[in-house]
């Protein structure tokens, strides 16, 4: 479910080159999962969740550079009840900037979701099952259209390159 959603890599497609790669840089950096929702319930285990978002230096595999505006998304699951130790998952995440409601789309778990930045951070929100049709509404409830919502706040501000800069690290 939000395994579809983590470490990706992000891929603006529909969008002008110069649009797509700045909406790709609004991702970059550290986040951390404020609440999840699906079908009304809380999801507790994604509360607290880091998803870290940077740019993808990795070349493809016909050896050709990644897209400028390509994000690798690294997402640390915190370990459920009977589990061993916090894992990491990576898989690729393709956004479309140019839609209403903006979407993304990760093939490897044949899921799609709508993202959409807010003053507070992110909201991303998911197909709750494989293959099912992209949410139409930001919403983690039971009603038609809606799926899985994640809401993300960013970890610290950013820095250059798109680090983050850790608390003890923060100019003053």
């Amino acid at each position: 479910m939000f395994a579809s959603v983590l470490l990706a890599s992000v891929l603006a497609v529909g969008a002008a080159p110069d649009a797509a790669q700045a909406e790709a840089k609004r991702f970059e950096g550290v986040w951390v999962c404020k609440s999840a929702r699906v079908w009304g319930e809380a999801i507790r285990h994604d509360e607290g969740m880091r998803w870290e978002f940077r740019a993808d230096t990795r070349p493809r595999p016909d050896g050709s550079a990644p897209p400028p505006n390509t994000l690798i998304l690294r997402v640390e699951v915190p370990p459920r009840p009977g589990e061993q130790g916090p894992q990491d998952l990576v898989e690729r995440l393709t956004i479309d900037p140019s839609t209403e409601p903006k979407g993304y789309d990760v093939p490897a778990f044949r899921a799609e979701g709508v993202y959409r930045f807010t003053p507070e951070g992110l909201e991303m929100c998911e197909s709750p099952r494989q293959g099912r049709p992209r949410p139409r509404l930001f919403s983690g409830e039971t009603d038609p259209g809606a799926g899985t919502l994640f809401i993300l706040v960013r970890q610290g501000p950013k820095a250059k390159g798109g680090q983050e800069k850790s608390p003890a690290t923060k100019s003053r």
